[in-house]
């Protein structure tokens, strides 16, 4: 990383800054292999490709935590940036004029091997032991894994801070966040613009990663206020708005062309005959799946509209209270939608009609267990076959599409005392609620969904964002003891902050694809039906209490009810949800001691005394989310007794945080 400046004085009143540097970090991550214990006679069980390098694969066996290598490891990302730019300020009266632009050379290379070991995928314990293979992907040697893309971004943007009186101040800002449309330095990026309608060899050749750049529209106005109501300088009312894009680049449309050719990622189904552990012959022998995918069409770029509201009051002196609110609205956000569903039967012709149909794709029609719609596949529970896709030449295509909204509002509250009389504290409170259907990459882990569950309906998926903390407070203190009798007593300090949050939310899952069978290669689960009147009862030996519309219990060993829950009708979604359940509270209490010690006017000793959670409070982590497994069965067609229970369910296995800790410092400081 380096930068230079060169700042001169124009005038008095004009200053001019040029600036220019570059910056080079490197993102690299790599997956282990499996340990010696685990290798039989020199062989190693997860290795499918002996002798090319490549990491294990991985297994992911419903209702049990997946083994082996990480399929979106090893990693690379190296970005080059090479940034120039030029700043002026100008003071004119009453007003602070900044204008300027910077220009960027972006060189992101990048290598990706998705898959690299292959991914197999089990519905059950029985299903992996017996060898029924859910899907396995894969990819045959012989194919490319770099994409190296070179953009350009320019960023003008004038700035005006303009106090029209002793009491008001006004400002206004204009920004524009331009990215060029980016190309790949080796011309090797190909893509399916329109699933659809594809045909063989379905991926092209295409020139840019998207086929229009959508960054030319990326204007950011903002306008801010503040003012003094009393000009007594102890009040302060304060507002903004702004409007901040999130410009196009390779975070978000790379992981589809990792995915797509010249990478030749394979899916292979169960009942297309494969069996484990044999990886099917030849070259590109499934179907083409470009998965996680990009939408090549984007036809907008990510945008947050924010803006905020408060007032502060100094109480007395040194005390300030603030109360305000701050709101966003997030447009445009990316999450997956699979641009090649399977086709739906209607209600009127029954599961495993002949001729399934589809509408297009954000028509408005919705296909699940409350609405207008029917059937994705046909089966039993547990073991449900899917219909046809849109495109029965192409395997899943979860595409990276710009549709998702987000909804933040909040009331904030805080008291703040600056460092006088021996005490400094300041306590804060948030209360906020934010709404989102939708989380993309970002969201892959326990409490939150990347894709769409219903590809005809997104609005299914509606519910609290997986961050959401309803409530937030915070507390933190220094008080310096009052001792000044010597070196020994003197210069000692305590301080503390203390958390107490809400749980975060959590998405239960089937575990498994209850709608299609997990042929159609979701990369979300489906969700179950909730069943508020369900009894108690006795499944596979686990006594569940009846669910009595209360479905958290907040046990260890069971946080929420998993008998509040049913797997849907096969071939059909849940009515359940996104982000229903909120997981445990949050707490911590962290302590210090620091004793200064002054040697001389130049050299002084610090010694520090740090206790992290020294109350040695447990926060736990959320609960196993999965609730069945497949190859169970009913009694009756009744689902409520599907047997195909995961054990696990609501089962709370770690721990948020640390345990107490305890740590001691010495500095010395000259």
């Amino acid at each position: 990383f380096m930068v230079a400046e060169w700042r001169r004085v124009i005038s008095p009143t004009i200053v001019n800054v040029a600036h220019a540097s570059y910056s080079r970090p490197s993102e690299n991550e790599y997956t282990g292999t499996t340990a010696a214990a685990g290798v039989i006679g020199g062989t190693d069980p997860l290795q499918f490709f002996p002798g090319t390098g490549r990491p294990d694969a991985s297994l992911a066996i419903g209702g049990m935590t997946a083994i082996g290598g990480a399929y979106q490891l090893p990693f690379n990302t190296t970005p080059n940036t090479f940034n120039e730019g030029d700043d002026v300020i100008w003071s004119h009266g009453a007003q602070n004029i900044r204008m300027g632009a910077s220009v960027a050379r972006i060189d992101t290379n990048t290598f990706m091997p998705f898959f690299d070991g292959g991914s197999w995928s089990f519905g059950s314990l029985s299903a992996f032991l017996s060898g029924t293979v859910s899907a396995v992907i894969y990819v045959p040697p012989g194919n490319y894994a770099n994409r190296d893309y070179r953009e350009i971004a320019f960023t003008p943007y004038v700035q005006d801070d303009w106090k029209v009186s002793s009491k008001l101040t006004l400002n206004f800002g204009l920004r524009w966040e331009f990215v060029s449309n980016a190309v790949d330095a080796h011309n090797q990026l190909y893509y399916v613009p329109d699933v659809a309608t594809a045909v063989a060899p379905y991926a092209v050749h295409v020139s840019h990663v998207m086929a229009t750049n959508p960054n030319v529209r990326n204007f950011d106005p903002r306008v801010g206020f503040a003012y003094d109501p009393f000009a007594d300088h102890k009040t302060s009312i304060r507002g903004g708005f702004g409007i901040f894009h999130d410009p196009t680049a390779p975070r978000a449309y790379t992981a589809g062309y990792w995915a797509c050719p010249p990478w030749g990622l394979n899916t292979a189904l169960g009942f297309q005959g494969v069996v484990y552990p044999n990886i099917p012959n030849g070259a590109n022998v499934g179907k083409l799946n470009c998965s996680p995918g990009w939408d090549y069409d984007a036809p907008s770029t990510p945008y947050n509209i924010q803006y905020n509201m408060n007032i502060q009051r100094e109480i007395m002196q040194g005390t300030i209270l603030s109360v305000g609110y701050v709101g966003s609205r997030g447009l445009h956000q990316l999450t997956e939608h699979e641009a090649n569903p399977v086709l739906v039967c209607t209600y009127a012709q029954g599961p495993g009609c002949t001729a399934p149909g589809s509408s297009t794709l954000g028509s408005g029609a919705t296909y699940a267990n409350g609405f207008a719609g029917g059937y994705f596949g046909y089966g039993t529970p547990g073991a449900v076959t899917a219909n046809p896709s849109l495109n029965t030449g192409l395997s899943t295509f979860p595409n990276a599409n710009p549709e998702a909204t987000s909804r933040y509002n909040s009331l904030l509250v805080s008291l703040t005392r600056r460092f006088t009389r021996n005490v400094q504290f300041g306590a804060s409170y948030n209360w906020s609620r934010c709404l989102s259907n939708g989380g993309w990459l970002g969201s892959f882990n326990s409490n939150g969904q990347g894709e769409f569950m219903n590809p005809y309906n997104i609005n299914q998926d509606k519910g609290l964002c997986a961050y959401n903390q309803s409530q937030v407070f915070k507390v933190n203190g220094l008080y310096a003891l009052p001792f000044h009798a010597n070196r020994i007593v003197e210069g000692w300090q305590i301080s503390g902050i203390m958390s107490a949050t809400a749980g975060l939310p959590l998405t239960l899952t089937d575990s498994y694809d209850e709608s299609t069978g997990q042929s159609n290669g979701n990369l979300n689960p489906d969700r179950p039906n909730y069943s508020p009147n369900n009894p108690a009862a006795v499944i596979n030996g686990i006594s569940y209490p009846a669910c009595n519309n209360q479905p958290i219990l907040g046990y260890q060993t069971m946080y929420y009810n998993p008998n509040c829950f049913t797997i849907s009708a096969p071939g059909t979604l849940g009515n359940l949800g996104s982000d229903t359940i909120i997981g445990p509270k949050l707490f911590d209490l962290d302590l210090a001691v620091l004793k200064d010690t002054k040697i001389n006017e130049k050299l002084r000793l610090q010694f520090r005394g740090e206790f992290f959670n020294i109350l040695n409070h447990t926060n736990y982590a959320l609960p196993a989310s999965g609730l069945f497994t497949s190859g169970g069965a009913t009694t009756a067609g009744d689902l409520t007794t599907y047997t195909g229970r995961n054990k696990a369910a609501g089962q709370i296995t770690n721990m948020f945080g640390t345990p107490r800790q305890i740590q001691f410092a010495m500095k010395l400081i000259f």
